[in-house]
Protein backbone atom coordinates (compact mmCIF):
# COMPACT_ATOMS: atom_id res chain seq x y z
CA UNK A 1 0.00 0.00 0.00
CA UNK A 2 2.40 2.64 -1.34
CA UNK A 3 -0.31 5.17 -1.27
CA UNK A 4 0.99 7.58 1.55
CA UNK A 5 1.87 10.49 -1.35
CA UNK A 6 -1.39 10.17 -2.80
CA UNK A 7 -3.19 10.22 -0.01
CA UNK A 8 -1.20 12.93 2.20
CA UNK A 9 -1.57 15.61 -0.70
CA UNK A 10 -5.32 16.61 -0.72
CA UNK A 11 -5.16 16.06 3.43
CA UNK A 12 -1.84 18.36 3.36
CA UNK A 13 -4.39 20.75 1.08
CA UNK A 14 -7.37 20.85 2.86
CA UNK A 15 -5.59 21.17 6.65
CA UNK A 16 -3.32 24.62 5.00
CA UNK A 17 -6.63 25.65 3.63
CA UNK A 18 -8.35 25.34 7.28
CA UNK A 19 -5.32 26.82 9.00
CA UNK A 20 -5.25 29.90 6.94
CA UNK A 21 -6.65 32.49 8.89
CA UNK A 22 -6.32 36.09 7.64
CA UNK A 23 -3.66 38.11 9.40
CA UNK A 24 -4.78 41.04 7.61
CA UNK A 25 -5.45 44.22 9.73
CA UNK A 26 -9.36 43.82 8.88
CA UNK A 27 -8.82 40.82 10.82
CA UNK A 28 -10.77 42.14 14.08
CA UNK A 29 -14.06 41.96 11.18
CA UNK A 30 -14.19 38.56 11.06
CA UNK A 31 -17.77 37.97 12.13
CA UNK A 32 -18.32 35.73 15.01
CA UNK A 33 -19.44 32.91 12.77
CA UNK A 34 -16.91 32.73 10.66
CA UNK A 35 -14.52 32.14 13.15
CA UNK A 36 -15.92 29.62 14.61
CA UNK A 37 -16.86 27.53 11.60
CA UNK A 38 -13.38 27.80 10.93
CA UNK A 39 -12.59 26.71 14.69
CA UNK A 40 -15.25 23.80 14.22
CA UNK A 41 -13.18 22.81 10.80
CA UNK A 42 -9.76 22.94 12.23
CA UNK A 43 -11.17 20.39 15.37
CA UNK A 44 -12.78 17.97 12.49
CA UNK A 45 -9.47 17.94 10.48
CA UNK A 46 -8.17 15.59 13.09
CA UNK A 47 -9.42 12.72 11.70
CA UNK A 48 -8.26 13.57 8.08
CA UNK A 49 -4.61 14.43 9.41
CA UNK A 50 -4.38 11.12 10.86
CA UNK A 51 -4.95 9.50 7.78
CA UNK A 52 -1.71 8.55 6.45
CA UNK A 53 -0.72 7.54 10.37
CA UNK A 54 -3.36 5.09 9.36
CA UNK A 55 -2.76 4.28 5.76
CA UNK A 56 0.85 3.53 7.52
CA UNK A 57 -0.71 1.36 9.92
CA UNK A 58 -3.15 -0.76 7.97
CA UNK A 59 -0.08 -0.95 5.67
CA UNK A 60 2.12 -2.38 8.66
CA UNK A 61 -1.02 -5.04 9.76
CA UNK A 62 -0.73 -6.08 6.37
CA UNK A 63 2.45 -6.65 6.08
CA UNK A 64 3.12 -8.51 9.38
CA UNK A 65 -0.38 -10.91 8.37
CA UNK A 66 1.42 -11.39 5.12
CA UNK A 67 4.18 -12.81 6.49
CA UNK A 68 2.87 -14.51 9.66
CA UNK A 69 0.57 -16.43 6.79
CA UNK A 70 4.10 -17.13 4.76
CA UNK A 71 5.47 -18.91 8.01
CA UNK A 72 2.63 -20.61 8.82
CA UNK A 73 2.55 -22.38 5.18
CA UNK A 74 6.21 -22.95 4.72
CA UNK A 75 5.60 -24.92 8.08
CA UNK A 76 2.75 -26.81 7.40
CA UNK A 77 4.71 -27.66 3.68
CA UNK A 78 7.90 -28.91 5.99
CA UNK A 79 4.97 -30.65 8.53
CA UNK A 80 3.98 -32.34 5.67
CA UNK A 81 6.62 -33.15 3.39
CA UNK A 82 8.56 -34.81 6.84
CA UNK A 83 5.59 -36.81 7.15
CA UNK A 84 5.14 -38.24 3.62
CA UNK A 85 9.61 -39.10 4.14
CA UNK A 86 8.88 -40.93 6.69
CA UNK A 87 5.58 -42.53 5.71
CA UNK A 88 8.04 -43.61 2.61
CA UNK A 89 10.59 -44.82 4.80
CA UNK A 90 7.80 -47.09 6.38
CA UNK A 91 6.85 -48.92 3.59
CA UNK A 92 10.34 -49.27 2.57
CA UNK A 93 11.13 -50.60 5.40
CA UNK A 94 8.30 -53.40 5.08
CA UNK A 95 9.56 -54.34 1.56
CA UNK A 96 12.41 -54.84 2.47
CA UNK A 97 11.56 -57.51 5.20
CA UNK A 98 9.32 -58.72 3.30
CA UNK A 99 11.59 -59.11 0.20
CA UNK A 100 14.07 -61.18 2.82
CA UNK A 101 11.58 -63.07 4.39
CA UNK A 102 9.93 -64.72 1.30
CA UNK A 103 13.42 -64.90 -0.20
CA UNK A 104 14.65 -67.10 2.90
CA UNK A 105 11.30 -68.90 2.05
CA UNK A 106 12.20 -69.69 -1.86
CA UNK A 107 15.82 -70.74 -1.11
CA UNK A 108 14.09 -73.23 2.32
CA UNK A 109 12.01 -74.42 -0.32
CA UNK A 110 14.20 -75.52 -3.57
CA UNK A 111 17.43 -76.51 -1.15
CA UNK A 112 15.78 -78.52 1.85
CA UNK A 113 11.91 -79.14 0.74
CA UNK A 114 11.94 -79.61 -2.82
CA UNK A 115 13.41 -83.33 -3.94
CA UNK A 116 12.43 -83.33 -7.18
CA UNK A 117 12.96 -81.37 -10.72
CA UNK A 118 8.79 -81.07 -10.57
CA UNK A 119 8.89 -80.05 -7.17
CA UNK A 120 12.06 -77.18 -7.92
CA UNK A 121 10.27 -76.19 -11.15
CA UNK A 122 7.10 -75.77 -8.98
CA UNK A 123 9.08 -73.57 -6.47
CA UNK A 124 10.00 -71.54 -9.62
CA UNK A 125 6.61 -71.41 -10.24
CA UNK A 126 5.59 -70.22 -6.95
CA UNK A 127 8.56 -67.50 -6.15
CA UNK A 128 7.38 -65.81 -10.04
CA UNK A 129 3.69 -65.54 -8.64
CA UNK A 130 4.96 -64.09 -5.11
CA UNK A 131 6.66 -61.53 -6.88
CA UNK A 132 4.07 -60.86 -9.55
CA UNK A 133 1.82 -60.53 -6.66
CA UNK A 134 4.27 -58.08 -4.79
CA UNK A 135 4.46 -56.47 -8.00
CA UNK A 136 0.93 -55.46 -8.81
CA UNK A 137 0.25 -54.60 -4.92
CA UNK A 138 3.14 -52.02 -4.53
CA UNK A 139 2.02 -50.59 -7.89
CA UNK A 140 -1.26 -50.32 -6.58
CA UNK A 141 -0.37 -48.68 -3.32
CA UNK A 142 2.50 -46.52 -5.12
CA UNK A 143 -0.24 -45.35 -7.53
CA UNK A 144 -3.43 -44.55 -4.47
CA UNK A 145 -0.91 -42.65 -2.20
CA UNK A 146 0.70 -40.76 -5.33
CA UNK A 147 -2.89 -40.07 -6.45
CA UNK A 148 -3.75 -38.92 -2.55
CA UNK A 149 -0.90 -36.70 -2.17
CA UNK A 150 -1.56 -34.98 -5.30
CA UNK A 151 -5.07 -34.42 -4.41
CA UNK A 152 -4.24 -32.86 -0.96
CA UNK A 153 -1.24 -31.03 -2.88
CA UNK A 154 -3.98 -29.63 -5.35
CA UNK A 155 -6.93 -28.90 -2.73
CA UNK A 156 -3.80 -27.17 -0.57
CA UNK A 157 -3.47 -25.11 -3.66
CA UNK A 158 -6.61 -24.19 -4.44
CA UNK A 159 -7.72 -22.94 -0.72
CA UNK A 160 -4.67 -20.93 -0.39
CA UNK A 161 -5.43 -19.29 -4.11
CA UNK A 162 -8.87 -18.37 -2.92
CA UNK A 163 -7.69 -16.72 0.57
CA UNK A 164 -5.28 -14.59 -1.19
CA UNK A 165 -7.52 -13.70 -3.63
CA UNK A 166 -9.56 -12.48 -0.57
CA UNK A 167 -7.01 -10.60 1.03
CA UNK A 168 -5.79 -8.61 -2.03
CA UNK A 169 -9.62 -7.80 -2.54
CA UNK A 170 -9.35 -6.73 0.87
CA UNK A 171 -6.18 -5.06 0.63
CA UNK A 172 -7.67 -3.30 -2.17
CA UNK A 173 -10.72 -2.55 -0.73
CA UNK A 174 -9.09 -0.86 1.95
CA UNK A 175 -6.81 1.26 -0.07
CA UNK A 176 -9.99 2.74 -1.81
CA UNK A 177 -11.21 3.58 1.33
CA UNK A 178 -8.12 5.79 2.13
CA UNK A 179 -8.53 6.95 -0.65
CA UNK A 180 -11.78 8.20 -0.89
CA UNK A 181 -11.58 9.75 2.88
CA UNK A 182 -8.21 11.54 1.49
CA UNK A 183 -10.74 13.22 -1.20
CA UNK A 184 -13.42 13.88 0.99
CA UNK A 185 -11.04 15.60 3.37
CA UNK A 186 -9.69 17.59 0.25
CA UNK A 187 -13.41 18.54 -0.71
CA UNK A 188 -14.11 20.18 2.71
CA UNK A 189 -16.03 17.52 4.06
CA UNK A 190 -16.38 17.49 7.71
CA UNK A 191 -13.82 14.70 10.16
CA UNK A 192 -16.98 12.63 11.17
CA UNK A 193 -18.71 12.63 8.05
CA UNK A 194 -15.54 11.23 6.60
CA UNK A 195 -15.31 8.87 9.39
CA UNK A 196 -18.45 7.59 9.05
CA UNK A 197 -18.23 6.88 5.29
CA UNK A 198 -14.65 5.33 6.21
CA UNK A 199 -15.72 2.79 8.86
CA UNK A 200 -18.45 2.03 6.32
CA UNK A 201 -16.39 1.21 3.52
CA UNK A 202 -14.18 -0.68 5.53
CA UNK A 203 -16.77 -2.56 7.95
CA UNK A 204 -18.20 -3.57 3.77
CA UNK A 205 -14.35 -4.35 3.16
CA UNK A 206 -14.14 -6.68 6.14
CA UNK A 207 -17.71 -8.85 5.59
CA UNK A 208 -16.65 -9.18 2.15
CA UNK A 209 -13.45 -10.80 3.50
CA UNK A 210 -14.54 -13.12 5.92
CA UNK A 211 -17.37 -14.07 3.18
CA UNK A 212 -14.88 -15.23 1.03
CA UNK A 213 -13.04 -16.72 3.91
CA UNK A 214 -15.98 -19.03 4.78
CA UNK A 215 -16.53 -19.71 0.86
CA UNK A 216 -12.91 -21.17 0.26
CA UNK A 217 -12.48 -24.71 -0.05
CA UNK A 218 -12.05 -26.59 3.10
CA UNK A 219 -8.89 -29.16 3.01
CA UNK A 220 -10.00 -30.96 5.86
CA UNK A 221 -13.24 -31.76 4.20
CA UNK A 222 -12.17 -32.70 0.96
CA UNK A 223 -8.69 -34.71 2.86
CA UNK A 224 -11.17 -36.70 4.35
CA UNK A 225 -12.86 -37.82 0.89
CA UNK A 226 -9.40 -38.53 -0.02
CA UNK A 227 -8.69 -40.65 2.83
CA UNK A 228 -11.30 -42.87 1.96
CA UNK A 229 -10.96 -42.96 -1.41
CA UNK A 230 -7.24 -43.96 -0.53
CA UNK A 231 -8.21 -46.55 2.08
CA UNK A 232 -10.29 -48.18 -0.24
CA UNK A 233 -7.45 -48.51 -2.99
CA UNK A 234 -5.48 -49.99 -0.56
CA UNK A 235 -7.85 -52.59 1.17
CA UNK A 236 -8.48 -53.59 -2.57
CA UNK A 237 -4.80 -53.98 -3.37
CA UNK A 238 -4.19 -56.45 -0.34
CA UNK A 239 -7.62 -58.27 -1.09
CA UNK A 240 -6.08 -59.21 -4.71
CA UNK A 241 -3.00 -59.95 -3.25
CA UNK A 242 -4.06 -62.28 -0.16
CA UNK A 243 -5.70 -63.86 -3.20
CA UNK A 244 -2.54 -64.04 -5.68
CA UNK A 245 -0.76 -65.32 -2.53
CA UNK A 246 -3.28 -68.29 -1.69
CA UNK A 247 -3.80 -69.75 -5.04
CA UNK A 248 0.47 -69.47 -5.06
CA UNK A 249 0.61 -71.34 -2.33
CA UNK A 250 -2.49 -74.09 -3.17
CA UNK A 251 -0.30 -74.79 -6.42
CA UNK A 252 3.08 -75.08 -4.43
CA UNK A 253 0.67 -77.60 -2.38
CA UNK A 254 -0.82 -79.63 -5.32
CA UNK A 255 2.90 -79.79 -7.11
CA UNK A 256 4.41 -81.45 -3.73
CA UNK A 257 1.64 -83.95 -3.11
CA UNK A 258 2.00 -85.31 0.28
CA UNK A 259 5.58 -83.27 0.66
CA UNK A 260 3.96 -80.58 2.10
CA UNK A 261 6.70 -77.49 1.78
CA UNK A 262 4.04 -74.85 3.63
Amino acid sequence: MNKHKLIALPIAIFVVANMMVPSFALADKINAEKKSELERGNKDSNFCVRLVEKDERFEKNYAEKETKLSLERNKNDKERMDGRADADKRREDRKVKTDNRFANRYQKLYEQIAKTDAEKLAVTAFKTAVETALTAKRTSVDSAVAAFRTAVNTATAARRTAIDAARTTYQTATETALKTAADQCAAGTTSATVRTNFQALIKTAKDKFEADKAAAPKVGVDVSALTEVKRTALETAQTTFQAAITKAKADLKAAFGTNQPV
